[in-house]
């Protein structure tokens, strides 16, 4: 898979209740999209640092937080289209 597009990602034009999302240096992202998506699709690089930023500490202080942390590992994975 190739890298995506750097962040950060915001949201470009508006146009009919649908928004396009625009990378760092200007280029598109995505085509047309409904808002509520974009503004999830213009998240997507923040989210994507913000988890691998806390598998950094190690691991969590307790087990009941598993299910948690292979949540999160499965979100990485499906980020960087290892899933």
């Amino acid at each position: 898979m190739s890298k995506h597009t750097p962040g950060p990602w915001r949201i470009g034009a508006l146009e009919s209740g649908q928004a396009a999302v625009d990378g760092a240096s200007g280029a598109e992202v995505t085509g047309w999209v409904s808002i509520p998506d974009a503004h999830l699709i213009a998240a997507a690089p923040d989210l994507l640092a913000a988890l691998e930023r806390l598998f950094r500490w190690g691991s969590w202080p307790s087990e009941e937080h598993k299910q948690d942390m292979e949540s999160a590992r499965a979100a990485i994975k499906k980020a960087r289209g290892e899933e």
